[in-house]
């Protein structure tokens, strides 16, 4: 399995986690190039663009998830996509990352 990041990290100061990291077109590549040594691509993805980006290219499994709705999970069962969405609310991650930002000089 290669992991990528698809969307920001919550803990991240340079990076949003609502911001898409990579394109479809990008990911597609990463899943293909994935494929010639026979293994699959998890997607780290807190944000709505991230989550529906990667299923649309064909990867695996959604890390993390915070902002699945209804409209992702149906884009992730129709691409035979899963997540590993661990049990808290995304209010949580988009609070935490408030938080890491207005400590951090220049962020």
């Amino acid at each position: 399995m290669i992991k990528v990041c698809a969307s920001g990290g919550v803990p991240s100061v340079i990076d949003d986690p609502n911001h898409q990291e990579f394109t479809v077109r990008e990911l597609r590549t990463i899943v293909e190039v994935a494929g010639l040594a026979e293994r699959g691509v998890a997607a780290h993805c807190h944000g709505k663009a991230g989550i529906m980006a990667a299923p649309e290219a064909g990867v695996l499994t959604i890390e993390h998830g915070s902002h699945l709705d209804d409209e992702a999970c149906a884009a992730m069962s129709e691409a035979g996509s899963t997540s590993t969405r661990p049990r808290r609310r995304s209010s949580v991650s988009t609070e935490l990352s408030a938080r890491i930002r207005s400590r951090t000089p220049g962020a």
